[in-house]
């Protein structure tokens, strides 16, 4: 029997608020804060998402910021760093530890693209053009421009755009000495992090591991992109836009945040008289690529496959378990392929657990997704009055029918990406 991994505090900001309360409020309530983009962003559908307000005052009162540059952070940064210091602030972890404990603590985040406004790159690109290859139509660079092109950055602004970016200001921020690092992806990047941040602690390199994610699908680089590729909510009401598993959904509402998950070996909470909230039981990540480059997953094998291996990690049985925190993009497909996949590893079990979908406060929230799912799981289980999960109207075929609202003891966290990885965890309330 392997030790237990204790979560001892964890912490997450989205457009609903920069709290664990705020989070969990939203939860209860139902919905999120879906406001309208600005200009010109309210061009793309579906016009709105669940945008964070940056708040540099907020970040200075967050454990281990002192040394942080909130006007030099890109959003990823700021989100990341604002999810490390309430996830610090929930476990109350001293940001000054002495250099033993400094070398036993590791940090790993989910990430993706780090990007600011591109008002510059957009510049870089139109003056390196070459004239006449744009004349014909095409786009070409003309190798004489670049250096008057790269005149228009500064080298800290390519510095501050590198992808391990947040990792860097998060072990300055928790005074990480042990192993960091940076997983790079979507939805599942965050739970990926969250996974080596177990492993680090089983395999006795670190005693504590801060492990989540930050994202932003309302960056303008996320929002073009998706929305080139048909991805995105067809707009209309805000408020009912959001509708992951509902026969009428039609794409993602884009949404961003951070959620980070405070992880100690036994013997290190007990030493700093720190209580768990919950254990971290298992994980399992998988990848089985799409069966074309810009579609879905051909079936829902990996995914099955993946939550299995979970529950194996965690030694557990599929009916052990009472609540499941799905992905609910929004995407029918994707949601299609979610639920085939409950079904095939829960059967009848399925209609006995409780479903608790977090994109209807969130948005999607790219490599965030995985862990704000987490946070879901932790925030309903410390709550005082159980929360009734929300539930699409018009359910697609094969959702599971609506139970009892119940505080949750064992639960599936899952995320899984049109890429074709899927990673899960498992969580047990302390």
């Amino acid at each position: 029997m392997r030790r237990p991994t204790l979560v001892t505090g964890y912490g997450v900001c989205c457009a609903a608020g920069p709290s664990n309360d705020d989070f969990q409020r939203a939860l209860a309530e139902g919905g999120g804060t879906f406001t309208e983009l600005p200009k010109p962003l309210e061009l793309l559908q579906p016009g709105f998402g669940g945008v964070v307000e940056k708040n540099p005052k907020l970040l200075r009162q967050l454990p281990g910021t002192r040394a942080l540059r909130p006007s030099t952070m890109t959003r990823y940064t700021y989100l990341s760093s604002v999810g490390i210091g309430l996830a610090m602030a929930d476990a109350d972890i001293d940001p000054a530890p002495d250099d033993e404990a400094a070398i036993r603590r590791s940090l790993f985040i989910g990430s993706y693209v780090n990007l600011p406004e591109m008002h510059k790159q957009v510049g870089m690109s139109y003056l390196v053009r070459d004239e006449e290859a744009a004349a014909d139509g095409e786009y070409r660079i003309d190798d004489s421009k670049l250096m008057q092109g790269m005149k228009r950055f500064t080298g800290f602004e390519f510095l501050r755009l590198m992808n391990n970016m947040p990792v860097g200001h998060g072990a300055i921020q928790l005074q990480a000495r042990g192993p960091c690092n940076t997983f790079m992806g979507f939805c599942t990047a965050g739970l990926q992090a969250v996974g080596a941040g177990l492993h680090t602690l089983r395999d006795g390199h670190a005693d504590l591991a801060l492990c989540g994610g930050a994202g932003s699908a309302v960056i303008e680089h996320a929002l073009m992109y998706k929305a080139y590729r048909g991805l995105m909510a067809a707009g209309g009401d805000p408020a009912t836009a959001c509708q992951p598993f509902g026969a009428d959904a039609t794409g993602l509402v884009p949404g961003e945040g951070a959620a980070y998950l405070a992880l100690e070996t036994e013997e290190a909470a007990e030493a700093r008289g720190a209580s768990p909230i919950a254990y971290l039981r298992g994980y399992a990540t998988g990848f089985a690529p799409p069966s074309d480059p810009r579609g879905y997953p051909a079936d829902s094998a990996n995914l099955v496959a993946t939550l299995a291996a979970a529950l194996d990690d965690a030694g557990l049985r599929p009916d052990e378990i009472d609540t499941l925190v799905p992905t609910g993009h929004g995407l029918p497909a994707m949601d299609a392929l979610e639920v085939a996949a409950w079904r095939e590893l829960f059967g009848d079990h399925l209609d006995r657990l409780q479903v608790l979908p977090h994109t209807p406060v969130t948005g999607f929230a790219e490599a965030a997704h995985g862990t704000l799912g987490a946070a879901a799981a932790l925030a309903a289980m410390g709550a005082e009055t159980p929360i009734t999960p929300w539930r699409p109207a018009d359910p697609v075929d094969g959702y599971p029918a609506a139970v009892p609202a119940a505080r949750p003891q064992r639960v599936l966290v899952t995320a899984c990406a049109m890429e074709g990885t899927a990673a899960a965890i498992v969580l047990e309330r302390a």
